[in-house]
């Protein structure tokens, strides 16, 4: 057996230069990341709902879409949620320029519905008088409404759990129906809570 002790200046740099091959992996995966979202000459780049975009965030993807040559085209509803940030900017383009406009709504199979979905869309108050009528608005007792919405969500979800959407006006409300609906869904073998990921309200385990 032949035994030799290497140098401590070797060692060093052997050291020295597997951190310098690491650091140029990572580095080299990062720009390779990055580079996937680098716009292109020519690239026409979809800013979907854009009335949620702050206003300084649209403009440095307009100015970045300018310097790379490509189109940004914004695509949203002014009348529809604003930005957490300053924001604005989709509803002055409406004002002040001449943008293409929808002018037929295809979410709705009823006829009503998508004359409603107008009137609702300007914050006219009176249209709600035609939702009650065919049964869109249900009222309740005070404290109930919780409980009933969840029942029916439950109801409408038994066989498919995309056909139903449940929603509720605070925070404490959400966190409590969702811990309720992951309980029941997991008793029914739908979801499986010893698969789960993190989130920044609780945990979502998998299923469907």
């Amino acid at each position: 057996m032949l035994h030799q002790r290497i140098p401590s200046e070797r060692r060093a740099r052997d050291r020295a230069q597997t951190r310098l091959n690491a650091a140029c992996t990572r580095l080299a995966t990062k720009y390779a990341e990055q580079a996937k979202y680098r716009m292109r000459p020519g690239q026409l780049v979809i800013l979907d709902e854009a009335s949620m975009v702050g206003t300084a965030a649209a403009a440095e993807l307009a100015r970045q879409a300018d310097d790379a040559g490509a189109k940004l085209l914004l695509v949203g509803d002014a009348a529809q949620i604003d930005a957490v940030e300053a924001g604005g900017f989709l509803g002055w383009l409406e004002r002040n320029t001449n943008p293409p406009i929808l002018t037929s709504v295809w979410r709705f199979s009823a006829e009503w519905e998508r004359t409603a979905s107008l009137r609702l869309r300007t914050g006219d108050p009176d249209i709600l008088a035609t939702y009650l009528e065919q049964g869109r608005i249900h009222g309740c007792p005070e404290g109930t409404a919780p409980d009933r919405a969840y029942q029916a969500w439950m109801e409408d979800t038994k066989e498919d759990i995309t056909a139903s959407l449940l929603i509720a006006g605070d925070n404490g409300t959400v966190n409590d129906l969702n811990i309720r609906a992951q309980l029941d869904l997991a008793a029914a073998g739908r979801v499986n809570l010893e698969t789960s990921v993190n989130l920044r309200s609780g945990v979502a385990g998998t299923g469907t």
